[in-house]
C-alpha cells in the first residue's frame, strides 16, 4: 500500500493505492429489520431514466446479473456541463 498526503490552503486529502482491491461480498437481504419494511421484486417492466438537462444517460439490460424471474439494469451517466444541478433516476412503472 502506498499513501500520499495533500494539504493546500486549508484543504486536505489522502490518496491510497493498493496492489489489489476485492469488492465486498453481496449478502442476501432479509426483511424485518426495520418496522414496515417489505421486500418484493421490482415490477417486470422496461424502466425509464429521467435525468437532468446536462446529463447524457444510458440504461442497458445487465445480463450478467439478471435471472429468469428478475431483470437487472445498468444505468450510467455522463455530465455534459460543469457546475449545474444534476440528477439521474431509474423509474419502474
Amino acid at each position: 500500500m502506498a499513501m500520499w498526503l495533500y494539504d493546500e490552503r486549508g484543504y486536505g486529502a489522502a490518496f491510497f493505492r493498493f496492489v489489489a482491491a476485492l469488492p465486498p461480498r453481496k449478502r442476501a437481504i432479509a426483511g424485518g429489520a426495520l418496522p414496515n419494511l417489505v421486500l418484493r421484486p421490482v415490477a417486470n417492466v422496461l424502466p425509464t431514466s429521467p435525468h437532468g438537462q446536462f446529463v447524457f444517460a444510458e440504461l442497458q439490460p445487465d445480463a450478467a446479473h439478471s435471472t429468469t424471474n428478475s431483470a437487472a439494469w445498468n444505468a450510467t451517466a455522463t455530465l455534459t456541463k460543469a457546475q449545474v444541478d444534476t440528477h439521474l433516476f431509474v423509474q419502474f412503472q
